[in-house]
């Protein structure tokens, strides 16, 4: 065997379950803002225990979500934990090895956030932290799936180095993408989905009028509600200015060119979600699906930056 069929050997399974476990986490994600949307985050009032017990004494209201969110992050907790010990193991690049154990710190300070955010009854800067290093969380994972690739293939490296390099451009990108997800956490933990509660104008305006912003409760809201839509413009400009020539130049590489149009189309469907989520006046459903398809969008940013890293590193002499 050579040493080419021998890394995919090694690694493949590997590499497998590293994208299970960062599909886990998306789905940690999407039960967490579905704890947010009900208003279950104290329905267990004490952690770890719930009710000073391992399993809570009754499911009634939102215990059932509270306990599941708690269920399914100790899940994840485990399938990190098995990925940092095999990866640890079976990889010689200490890189990769490394990236791994602090992945699974960042899980285990997240553990200690949700902890914390219970204990001290949710608090707004706290609530915003836990939510948004979950995010950050799942672009770790999605990095170390990456990094776990044991190979290039043969029409990444056919590639012409000609032209200005777009991988800065793209990690660029996650930086909005990030920035856009911590107000979108800000907007979700003050309360101010409904602030302005007609889309896509604003109080039948393209801007709110003068007069809402005097009602002293409601104009914070208001703001942190209009730069989430102003940053949303943002984020879509980001990604096409990114993704166009990605898909332009990389069409023969499917990973590359998929993510981008990934990118584009979750980007249009996260516009009609947020419209979706004021219409039904945050219902849980386009809630939770907003929030997953910002998570969705910041993990395939990921992805399109390191594998555009790759290939231009690759491709240049």
């Amino acid at each position: 065997m050579d040493y080419h069929s021998l890394l995919v050997t090694r690694y493949s399974s590997l590499h497998r379950f590293a994208w299970i476990v960062a599909a886990a986490a998306w789905f940690l994600i999407g039960v967490g803002s579905l704890v947010t949307t009900t208003g279950s985050g104290l329905s267990i009032p004490d952690w770890p225990l719930a009710y000073g017990r391992p399993v809570p004494p009754r499911w009634e209201g939102g215990i059932a979500f509270e306990y599941t969110h708690r269920v399914v992050a100790g899940i994840v907790f485990i399938m990190m934990t098995i990925l940092f010990i095999w990866t640890w193991r079976s990889v010689p690049a200490r890189q990769v090895r490394y990236w791994a154990l602090g992945t699974w710190g960042l899980l285990v300070v997240q553990a200690v956030l949700g902890g914390i955010t219970v204990l001290y009854e949710l608090p707004l800067p706290i609530s915003v932290a836990h939510a948004g290093l979950a995010q950050a969380t799942l672009a770790a994972m999605v990095s170390l799936a990456v990094k776990l690739t044991p190979v290039t293939s043969a029409g990444e490296t056919s590639v012409s180095a000609r032209g200005r390099r777009l991988s800065p451009w793209a990690f660029g990108l996650i930086g909005v993408l990030y920035l856009q997800i911590l107000i979108g956490a800000v907007v979700r933990h003050m309360g101010a989905g409904l602030a302005v509660p007609d889309f896509p104008l604003a109080y039948g305006h393209l801007w709110p009028p003068a007069e809402w912003f005097q009602v002293p409760y409601l104009a914070p809201k208001i703001w942190i509600h209009m730069i989430h839509r102003g940053g949303a413009l943002l984020v879509g400009i980001a990604i096409h200015a990114v993704g166009i020539p990605a898909i332009r130049r990389f069409r023969n590489v499917r990973a590359i060119a998929g993510a981008a149009r990934i990118l584009m189309y979750g980007w249009a469907l996260q516009i009609i979600l947020g419209g979706w989520l004021i219409w039904w006046t945050r219902h849980w459903l386009p809630t939770t699906l907003h929030v997953m398809a910002g998570a969705l969008l910041l993990a395939t940013g990921t992805f399109l930056a390191l594998r555009l890293r790759g290939v231009e590193t690759a491709c240049r002499p």
